[in-house]
Order: C-alpha cells, then structure tokens, then sequence
C-alpha cells in the first residue's frame, strides 16, 4: 500500500509533484468595468480623446407652411415628446463607461458603476415616450434588407429632391455603387429631417452627408411609413463598440438617451462630471439662415475668382473657362454645417493628462 502510495504522487524520476499555485484573480476597478478587459478597452480606447453626436430638439411652427407638413408626421408617429430638446443633459462620464460596458453586456443590462441598466426596447420607448409599433413591420428595416438591385434609388431621389429624375444626384464608388446623394435642390422639410435624424436616429458628426441608409430613412419619413426607432437606435449603439480601436478615434452616440437611462437606473455620478453641453432646437429659419450664409460665401467666392481672374493675365480662354466651372462645384451641398466645440477637461477621472472632447 505505502509502495502504490508513492507511485501515484510521483513526479519526474520518482520525485512527488508539488501542487501548483492558484493564479492571483485579476484586480480592476469593479465599482465602474464590469470585467478586466472592459477596463482594458477603456483605457486604450473610451478614455482618450473621442467625439460625441449628441441628440438636439426641433421645433415647429403651425405658422410655417413646412412646419405645417412636418407637424402632420409627428403626430402620425406620435414624436411629439422625441423631437423635443432632450430633458437630460449628457453625462461624458458616464457615456464613455456605458459604452465600454456595453461590449460585455448581460442580456438586455449594461453594468454602469455598480447598477445594471436596462436598454430593453420598452426601457429605450418609455425614455423617448415613443408609441409601441405592435405587428406592424418596420419599413425602413424592409428598404435596408432588400437587395440592391431590388432598391428603386431613383424613385427615392425623386421623393427627396426637388429636381427632374433626369440627374442621376447619386454618388458612386470606385465599383460604381451608389453609396451617397447630393441634393442640391431639395426641399426644407427634408433638410430638417436630415438635420434631425443624424442627431436622433442614425447619428453622424456630418450632418451634411446623406448616405443610403439616411436617405431610405427620409424617403420612409416622407411617406410616412411605419418605422421601429429603438431596433434602429440599439443597433446604432452596438455598431459603436464594433467599430472601436486604439488606433481610431471613437465617436459615441444618443448621450442623453444613456444619461437618462442610467438615471432612471438610479447611477451615482459625481458633480464635477462634465455635462454636454447642448444646442439649441433645429427650427426653419435656422435652417434657411444656414442655407443662405452657404449661398452667399459661394456666389462671394465665385465673384473673387472672377476678380482675381479678371486683373491676372491667363495663357488661354479654355482655361479661364476650366477656373469658372470648377468654381461652381465649389459648395455642393449647401447645408449649415455643424462647428466643432472642444471641452478641455474632465476631472472626475483623477488622471494626470487632460482629456480633450470633440462635441458636435
């Protein structure tokens, strides 16, 4: 028995095996990363410098002949309450962790400094006070799925645009795909819509850009067609952790739908956590204002060239007349485009260097 004893516990020429230490667990902030990792991402990712697309209200008047159209869609949807200037104020504190979370989520629940919040579909809805859908079918998502030879992309130019179907105002990559539209006659109504919906719904820090997904979007909103907002938001949110790198700069999104959500979620956050500060609502003529301001700085730059032009000697009329046409695609899109504010500090983290924050 003792022989059998020693030949079980043997090692390596006869010698007994010595049990292996445990691994230390590892040690990370649990109060605000929900694993390891999480704390990892934040550091190479959340907590350098990112930008945030924060939401911005819209309002409407009935004295307004366009407003009058826009006001019809929002009580169609019953947006009343979702195109108002967010109640909630943006916490990038808060933000930055969500979204490091968010990659190790537990179903449905985001770790955020000791709480689970909820980013249910009825938690997003009763937040934005968004009507439930029912059975009804997103039309958006059913445009998106379809293949794209399915797509009639001219008749979604023809409902957003106030020119001809005989331009084709689509935009093709280098494999000839038509990726993005450049309305260049196009009406207020969708301008504000475009204005809105990259602040809202499908965020984008150039809100003069009008991508396939956006302008399907516009067409379903112009039609007023059934649209599933909080699928459309969440996926948005999840495409933010997809996209994060070390090497790239994050962009975050809705920062006072996750604020609001993880206040409701009763979230601690600390006073000196800096606050986005937000804009004030989209309206008509901020829009027109902006329009005009692009308008005058093309005509006034197409009237220097022409100066200019005039009192230097050219070495041929063809190319006097290759400066003019180049001229007039000098401003394509005229849209009022979004000024970049930078917030220089954030202290509630207690780092030795200063965190730089694009705003847009």
């Amino acid at each position: 028995m003792w022989r059998l004893k020693v030949m079980l516990t043997a090692g390596k020429g006869g010698m007994a095996s010595r049990p292996r230490k445990k691994s230390a667990s590892p040690i990370w902030d649990e109060r605000r990363f929900a694993t390891p990792d999480a704390e990892k991402l934040y550091r190479d990712v959340y907590s350098k410098t990112v930008t945030v697309v924060f939401e911005r209200g819209m309002e409407l008047f009935e004295h307004h002949n366009d407003d009058n159209m826009m006001i019809a869609t929002v009580k169609t949807y019953g947006w009343k309450k979702f195109i108002e200037k967010p109640a909630q104020p943006g916490i990038l504190a808060i933000v930055r962790e969500f979204y490091t979370n968010l990659k190790y989520k537990r179903t449905g629940e985001v770790f955020v400094r000791g709480k689970m919040v909820p980013i249910s579909h009825k938690a997003i809805s009763e937040i934005l006070d968004l009507p439930p859908l029912g059975a009804t079918k997103c039309a958006y998502r059913r445009l998106s799925n379809l293949k794209p030879n399915k797509v009639n992309l001219t008749q979604i130019q023809d409902a957003l645009s106030l020119n001809s179907g005989d331009v084709d105002e689509w935009v093709k990559n280098k494999l000839g795909k038509r990726v993005n539209i450049t309305l260049n006659n196009y009406s207020l109504s969708v301008a504000m819509w475009q204005h809105f919906i990259t602040h809202h719904i499908l965020p984008s820090s150039n809100s003069r850009n009008i991508n396939k997904d956006r302008a399907f979007l516009l067409y379903c909103i112009k039609l007023r067609e059934p649209i599933n907002v909080v699928r459309i938001i969440l996926r948005q949110m999840f495409e933010v952790t997809k996209k994060h790198s070390p090497k790239k700069q994050a962009t975050l999104f809705f920062p006072c739908l996750i604020t609001a959500l993880c206040k409701k979620a009763k979230v601690v956050w600390n006073e000196d956590d800096m606050a986005i500060k937000l804009k004030g609502p989209i309206t008509s003529d901020l829009i027109l204002q902006g329009q005009s301001k692009q308008l005058r700085q093309f005509y006034w730059g197409a009237a220097s060239t022409r100066n200019r032009q005039a009192t230097e000697p050219s070495s041929s009329t063809q190319n006097e007349n290759e400066t003019s046409t180049s001229g007039q695609h000098e401003e394509e899109h005229p849209f009022p485009r979004e000024l970049s504010e930078r917030q220089d500090r954030n202290h509630w983290e207690h780092q030795s260097k200063s965190q730089q924050t694009i705003v847009r």
